[in-house]
């Protein structure tokens, strides 16, 4: 979940809503995105149809696959930003 939290965090840098998205694969991560809304002026760029769309423009044809998103809500934006995260062990 680090990277989801990564895309997440890129996501609140970018001023879009805090979400990341990971796509697994035989518990490899095959694709990620993070929210771009705001950015793109697109409301479907979710940060799970970016992850979506890498897979398809870079020729994926599987379809058994983990998608794991992190959703935060935006009230916590802002302590999300003021907190360091660890992935436990």
């Amino acid at each position: 979940m680090q990277l989801a939290i990564d895309q997440a965090t890129l996501a609140l840098d970018s001023l879009e809503v805090l979400v990341g998205c990971v796509i697994i694969e035989d518990g490899n991560i095959i694709a990620a995105g993070r929210n771009r809304t705001n950015e793109t002026r697109n409301a479907t760029r979710h940060a799970e149809m970016e992850a979506l769309d890498f897979l398809l423009v870079m020729g994926y044809s599987g379809f058994s696959f983990d998608l794991r998103a992190l959703i935060l809500p935006i009230e916590s934006s802002y302590a999300f930003a003021q907190l360091e995260f660890h992935q436990g062990t």
